[in-house]
């Protein structure tokens, strides 16, 4: 996967919040005319997210994450420890919408969900190592 895109009511804020909070650095920044749009991307090793700033757009429903409505539902971070990285971002102001758990039948997966500064749900992941 190359990026995943989001559309956020505040670039500025949005870039400053995952500048500051999960460590991503802007790789570009720029305008799209036939949106209008302000955009930038964001980088953070190989993950990247786009991030879009649309004149006129509109929350998204209630329902947007829920999972029985079609459609992406949240994004996942790989984490190698996710109960310091749980820690270090609480420490950063995230509230955490789940704790730690392991994913059934994983064999030791786990996850744990928080919501972006615009509410949008992000997983941490750490995958079981033997």
């Amino acid at each position: 996967m190359h990026h995943f895109g989001l559309s956020v009511p505040d670039l500025d804020a949005t870039i400053a919040w995952y500048t500051a909070t999960l460590d991503f650095e802007l790789e570009a920044a720029y305008d799209v005319a036939v949106l209008p749009a302000r955009a930038a991307f964001l980088r953070h090793g190989a993950v990247r997210v786009e991030l879009f700033e649309v004149s006129g757009a509109v929350p998204a429903p209630e329902n947007a994450q829920d999972l029985r409505v079609h459609g992406l539902r949240h994004v996942a971070l790989a984490v190698d420890d996710i109960v310091a990285t749980r820690d270090l971002l609480r420490t950063r102001g995230v509230e955490f919408v789940s704790e730690p758990a392991t994913v059934p039948g994983s064999g030791g997966d786990r996850y744990a969900f928080f919501r972006d500064n615009n509410g949008i749900l992000i997983e941490l992941f750490e995958m079981y190592r033997a």
